[in-house]
């Protein structure tokens, strides 16, 4: 969870859904084996990140906002960006 995913049923979905924490590092990037998954990597980069801004403003994949606070598995082992933006207050954007 400290990256800022977290799967509450230890991947054990047919479908995983990846739920969004709020990350304690400023970037992160995970390596995918090609061998098993289609993309390179996931690369999580936490925008205004400090001790008091634990609350998620918003969240985006590959750009685009998301509405709900999970992202699909599948998605994110086709690799690319998730990109959080913190703040001292809760957000109002996902739900």
């Amino acid at each position: 969870a400290s990256i800022g995913l977290f799967d509450v049923q230890g991947g054990a979905a047919a479908q995983p859904r990846m739920q969004l924490a709020s990350p304690i590092f400023d970037k992160v990037t995970i390596t995918l084996d090609r061998k098993y998954y289609p993309g390179e990597s996931i690369r999580i980069v936490t925008r205004n990140n400090s001790s008091k801004n634990l609350y998620i403003q918003r969240v985006a994949f590959q750009g685009k906002d998301l509405a709900t606070p999970s992202v699909s598995f599948r998605e994110l082992v086709n690799g690319g960006s998730l990109e959080y933006t913190m703040g001292d207050t809760p957000g109002a954007t996902l739900k």
